[in-house]
């Protein structure tokens, strides 16, 4: 027979092949199959029991942790009264550390930044005098760079003084008190229904006393 009539390698039955029998028997172990490797078992240390899933997760960082981590955006309000080294946080409690620290000490001199340089020394008659001394020449120009800085002493939530208390927030007496359920009743069930059947009616008796858009033509 010619090439082209011959049947191709590995086509057909194998040879000796009948019915019931395997091909992988009959053709035996084949090379293209790779042997399985073999996984090298882990040795954990003494003591250390073997934990199965996924490794756990990083504890979350404490909020401190997450505050010194963040870069810092607020500026220090420092006092630039001679050596002090004072850092504030925002200009009002500048202004107090001045006045309660620099401003009590006799002779009422300033000693801010380059006051003292000043020839002859300029002495102040008494410790109002330099305090607006310093509000003007030093702590308002000071705030056109840095502002007022943060604010703690908000008073949202206070009620204004000038508000009336309203009524059901005093006694028999007008004194202003918690008011308080202790004594309230309870309303049930066949009341409850009453009083809605009440204002079913009032709202019906109200439309029905509406003026019609006849009437007002």
């Amino acid at each position: 027979p010619t090439p082209a009539s011959q049947p191709s390698a590995g086509r057909g039955r194998p040879k000796g092949w009948k019915p019931g029998m395997s091909y992988t028997s009959l053709r035996g172990p084949s090379s293209a199959v790779k042997p399985v490797r073999q996984a090298k078992p882990k040795t954990l240390p003494p003591g250390h029991a073997k934990r199965r899933g996924r490794p756990p997760k990083a504890p979350s960082p404490l909020p401190w942790q997450v505050y010194q981590s963040l870069e810092k955006s607020f500026a220090a309000f420092l006092c630039e009264w001679g050596s002090c080294k004072a850092e504030l946080h925002n200009l009002d409690t500048l202004r107090r550390h001045i006045s309660v620290v620099h401003c009590r000490k006799r002779p009422f001199v300033c000693h801010w930044d380059k006051c003292t340089e000043e020839v002859p020394t300029r002495v102040f008659a008494d410790q109002p005098s330099l305090q607006t001394h310093i509000e003007k020449a030093h702590l308002i120009p000071f705030s056109w760079h840095v502002g007022d800085g943060p604010q703690n002493n908000s008073s949202r939530g206070q009620r204004p003084e000038d508000e009336e208390i309203p009524d059901y927030l005093k006694d028999e007496h007008g004194n202003q008190v918690t008011p308080s359920v202790r004594d309230q009743e309870v309303e049930d069930f066949v009341t409850w229904k009453n009083n809605r059947q009440k204002l079913k009616d009032l709202l019906v008796r109200m439309n029905e006393n509406l003026p019609s858009e006849e009437s007002d033509s």
